[in-house]
C-alpha cells in the first residue's frame, strides 16, 4: 500500500512543478504580448506546448496512481474518488 501512496504523491508533486512552469511561462507570454514580440510570443507559444503535452502525459499517470492507491485501501468505487 505505500508504495502506491508513494507513488500518487510523487505525482502529484510533479504535477505541481508542471502547473508552476505553465504558470511562469504565461507570465512570461504576456510580457511579449505587451511588448508585441512575435519572435517570444512564438517562442513562449512552443514552451506552453510542450509543458502541456507534459501535464496530459502526467495526468494519465495521476489516474492510473490514482487507482492503484485505491485498490490497495479497498476502494471498491469505480472511478475511485477522494471521498
Amino acid at each position: 500500500m505505500n508504495r502506491a501512496l508513494d507513488k500518487l504523491i510523487r505525482t502529484a508533486e510533479r504535477l505541481c512543478v508542471l502547473y508552476a512552469e505553465l504558470l511562469v511561462c504565461s507570465k512570461e507570454k504576456t510580457e511579449l504580448l505587451v511588448a508585441c514580440s512575435v519572435e517570444g510570443i512564438a517562442a513562449a507559444q512552443g514552451r506552453e506546448e510542450m509543458i502541456v503535452d507534459k501535464l496530459l502525459k502526467m495526468q494519465q499517470l495521476r489516474e492510473e496512481a490514482l487507482r492503484e492507491a485505491a485498490q490497495a485501501l479497498g476502494c471498491k468505487s469505480v472511478p475511485p474518488t477522494i471521498s
